[in-house]
């Protein structure tokens, strides 16, 4: 018996012991080896405008292409006098200088240190003066830089020295709506700016603007305290108007007396009229910050709050987990295990500062395991942790069961968020290989993450000629790269890493679509079909089109009998055909026709649903078709898992070079990037924006214009007063001293603009002749006479059904950049 018991005790102590060592080990694995993201460490800078601060700027570890960095604007006065304040968050600052350089980063103007820093409340304020004189109206690039030990820490904004601009009333009328929105009793004044229209649904915190009511621009029931302080941001400015958006954080109490917090952005349009700021434009979106709290789980779905209806998710195949993105974070919920976990965040544990509110990346989701594991990307600007101050591509894995995240690579990236985000949209794929395919700088890499070593598959992209699927798993381009003349198309199977051919038949040219249901969809246009005008503009008439799966089975086949397709546009469960017939010499539209999609999926078991109640309006919920039973599921926060050895990757991007990309600014931020002019400027006029070249030279501002301008014949360049309008004849006779547009299908309001700048216009009429435009005033358009160099008047509406009739055909310039 004794010895039993003594078996016994000594059998327990081995299974304690045992217990003891695996917990030791499993301790040792999940949490000695994972850690928090470290906290930010970097100074924030600001621009002291009149005693207020304006345009936050946050540190880059890496140099950047300044020439892309427009987040902010820094207008000056003639004296070119600056003044900067620092929040050095108690970091160790050296060292300040400057560094001014043309707006295409090719060219340093100047550069001098930074001194004289004296208190300033929380911050350290200089002011210093730009010494070499700079040109009126022509953006340049400004950099700080601080040094901080052994390392620099860089800060990029933009000059411009305009007359007339109204900057301190802009700014000062800013701050004053945005408080006064969050105190109802004393806001009534804000009825002067504002424009109600009674078909505006004032439902939703995540759509205010100008037309919503008072209520809603007052924030309606919520009651909202500021939380973090806004620090107006300039983005444009001219001597017409000025834009400026806000970026900060609001606080409100629920029925349950819980805290919620909401991050808001808001953009202000404005003109100085007559001693007073008008009111152009206003929008606001307020998301809420998603925190798993209590109640979250209800009626068989999450509960987001106040959030966008484009939430972006995904599930596992039994739609039990999903993974779903809100303010920049991840999260996911397993309902099979009762658990939601904050799988990767930014965002500060405790209470923060302004370095976690910005939000200058996001996250985008590859795939959800049927164990809850989730590969996904996280993209753009690192604000802490080993990456703080670099903007770059970290592909990342969640371990569901250790809730830990781990960091497959890191890819450095030397522009702004804004245009990572804007390839990363094309294609970021990781497939179940561990291949991963991005699109980036009109390359398509692949990079291997087992071993670490990158190729690039596909070089010198034109956007127009290469195609994604919705799912990102398959591709296609036009091997030529040639938008009207290509014979040969590749279609890639991103997963099975398989491809295959598709050659015209002779005779005929094809042109990729793009995908549905991740079939491809491409277009075949006859030779003869095909037809250019005088000015290079091609319509490219398909006689039919072809939906094919992978494997090249035909799934639809689209004859346009009696009519041509021009162009496709291909929606979530319809594909819309732009047609056109022949009149004899030319193409004109013809009824659109349409085809639906009938394979849509049926098996999502998670859908976007809105709800709505009197204190927030509008929420979004993810609704499951599968009964939730547990409303209070066990929340968890993801650790990282601590490397040993650096994960970076550098797969030498290339500095982008090409003279034909068009950006559009609009509301605050980049709105896409253009090959053709003419769409650029009708997509800036839409939005209310602005549009850049690659020289970052402003092509087309809304509402900067001139009230009249009649241009002297020897400011005008030479060749665009022959009256031609031959794009390649005018682009050889001008050579290096301009760019020549192609402004086709803009109106005439639009192109008046590059009257307005000194540049003329040549325009098509209907017989094939042409006139030059060299100036304007309220009622006329001002027309170059070739035989006697005169300047003739033709009125205004007179001019527009002219030009209409013509096929409102334009061609016109920018010049060069000034060497300085």
């Amino acid at each position: 018996m004794k010895k039993k018991i003594i078996k016994i005790i000594v059998l327990l102590l081995v299974f304690v012991g045992g217990v003891i060592l695996f917990s030791s080990l499993m301790n040792h694995d999940t949490t000695e080896n994972t850690a928090d993201l470290e906290n930010p460490t970097l100074p924030v800078l600001c621009i002291d405008l009149n005693g207020k601060k304006v345009d936050r700027l946050y540190g880059y570890t890496q140099a950047m292409q300044a020439d892309f960095m427009r987040d902010t604007l820094v207008p000056l006065t003639t004296n070119r006098e600056i003044t900067v304040s620092m929040k050095t968050y108690d970091a160790p600052v050296d060292n300040v200088t400057y560094e001014v350089s043309t707006c295409d980063g090719k060219t340093v103007v100047e550069n001098a240190k930074v001194g004289n820093f004296k208190e300033d409340g929380e911050y350290q304020t200089a002011t210093f003066s730009l010494e070499q004189p700079i040109l009126m109206n022509q953006e340049y690039s400004l950099k700080f830089t601080l040094t901080i030990g052994q390392r620099e820490v860089y800060y990029y904004t933009r000059l411009i020295q305009r007359a007339a601009i109204n900057i301190n009333e802009y700014v000062d009328f800013v701050y004053n709506f945005y408080e006064k929105c969050t105190n109802k009793e004393g806001a009534a004044d804000l009825n002067n700016y504002i424009e109600p229209d009674e078909t505006v649904t004032n439902s939703s915190f995540t759509s205010v603007n100008i037309h919503s009511s008072f209520e809603q621009i007052t924030w309606g029931s919520l009651k909202p305290q500021i939380y973090r302080k806004a620090v107006p941001t300039i983005r444009e400015i001219n001597e017409s108007t000025g834009s400026i958006s806000l970026d900060y954080m609001i606080s409100a109490v629920n029925d349950e007396g819980q805290t919620e917090l909401y991050h808001v952005t808001e953009f202000y349009r404005m003109r100085y009229y007559q001693s007073k700021v008008l009111l152009l434009d206003f929008e606001r979106q307020a998301v809420q910050v998603f925190e798993g709290a209590k109640g979250v789980i209800a009626n068989s779905r999450v509960n987001l709050g106040v959030a966008k209806k484009t939430v972006q998710y995904k599930t596992n195949k039994n739609a039990d987990i999903v993974a779903f993105v809100q303010n920049g974070d991840l999260w996911s919920y397993n309902s099979s295990a009762d658990k939601i976990s904050r799988a990767y965040s930014m965002r500060s544990l405790e209470e923060g500062d302004e370095r976690d509110d910005y939000l200058g990346h996001d996250i985008k989701i590859i795939r959800v395991e049927e164990s809850g594991d989730i590969d996904f990307v996280v993209y753009g600007y690192m604000n802490k942790d080993i990456h703080e101050g670099k903007v770059g591509i970290s592909l990342c894995h969640y371990n569901s069961e250790r809730n830990s995240v781990e960091e497959k690579v890191f890819i450095p990236y030397t522009k702004s968020f804004e245009f990572l985000a804007q390839d990363l949209a094309k294609l970021s794929y990781v497939n179940e290989n561990n291949m991963l395919y991005l699109y980036l700088e009109n390359k398509v890499y692949k990079v291997n993450l087992d071993d670490f070593t990158s190729e690039v598959i596909l070089d010198s992209i034109d956007p127009d000629c290469f195609v994604v699927s919705t799912s990102q798993s398959k591709v296609a381009w036009m091997n030529e790269m040639s938008e009207y003349a290509s014979t040969n198309i590749t279609v890639m199977d991103l997963e099975l890493e398989q491809t295959r051919g598709i050659v015209a038949a002779d005779g005929t040219k094809i042109k990729a679509l793009g995908f549905i249901n991740d079939d491809f969809i491409y277009g075949v246009a006859n030779d003869v079909d095909i037809v250019s005008d005088a000015v290079g503009n091609i319509t490219y008439a398909m006689s039919k089109m072809e939906i094919e799966a992978f494997d090249g089975t035909l799934v639809k086949e689209y004859l346009a009998e009696g009519a041509w397709i021009s162009q496709v546009n291909i929606q979530e469960g319809l594909i819309e055909l732009l047609r056109v017939t022949w009149d004899g010499s030319a193409y004109v539209e013809a009824p659109t026709d349409n085809i639906m999609n009938n394979r849509q999926s049926t098996d999502d078991t998670v859908s976007v649903k809105t709800i709505s109640s009197s204190r927030q309006g509008t929420q979004v919920a993810l609704l499951f078709s599968k009964t939730l039973t547990n409303h209070n599921p066990l929340v968890s926060l993801a650790k990282m898992q601590v490397h040993d050895t650096a994960t970076d990757l550098d797969i030498n991007l290339p500095e982008q070079s090409t003279d034909d990309s068009y950006y559009v600014y609009a509301k605050g931020r980049l709105d896409g990037i253009y090959t053709k002019p003419a769409e650029a400027v009708q997509r800036a006029d839409e939005q209310v924006g602005v549009v850049l070249n690659r020289s970052q030279q402003y092509v087309w501002e809304r509402g900067n214009v001139v009230s009249k301008i009649n241009l002297l014949n020897d400011d005008i360049l030479p060749a665009f007063l022959t009256g031609t309008i031959d794009e390649s004849a005018l682009q050889q006779a001008v050579g290096d001293t301009a760019r020549v547009m192609n402004l086709t299908g803009c109106t005439l309001d639009e192109v008046l603009y590059q009257v307005s700048q000194g540049r003329a216009v040549v325009a098509r009429l209907a017989d094939g002749t042409c006139k030059v435009i060299v100036g304007y005033d309220k009622y006329n358009t001002l027309q170059y006479v070739q035989d006697t160099g005169e300047h003739q008047y033709f009125g205004i509406n007179d001019s527009k059904a002219m030009f209409e009739a013509g096929g409102n055909v334009f061609v016109s310039y920018v010049e060069a950049l000034p060497v300085q």
